[in-house]
């Protein structure tokens, strides 16, 4: 089984979640989730696969467009 580190930052009432497993160098994974509240369990709304700062950046900035677009939506 391969060691994952895991980040996870609570972010305007969300939460992302930056995954890489231990033996990858680069590859990593961003998850945006919505904490149900009153409960455990979380929703998973949007999940990227990146390599690079630069597709961080990018793919931040697209979870935060997604949270704009929702709480637009309210």
């Amino acid at each position: 089984m391969k060691a994952l580190k895991l980040i996870k930052i609570p972010f305007r009432g969300y939460q992302i979640i930056l995954a890489q497993e231990d033996s990858q160098v680069e590859e990593f994974s961003l998850t945006l989730q919505k904490t149900n509240e009153g409960s455990f369990d979380n929703t998973r709304i949007e999940q990227l696969n990146g390599n690079t700062g630069s597709d961080l950046i990018d793919m931040m900035e697209k979870m935060s467009l997604l949270i704009d677009a929702s709480e637009h939506a309210k």
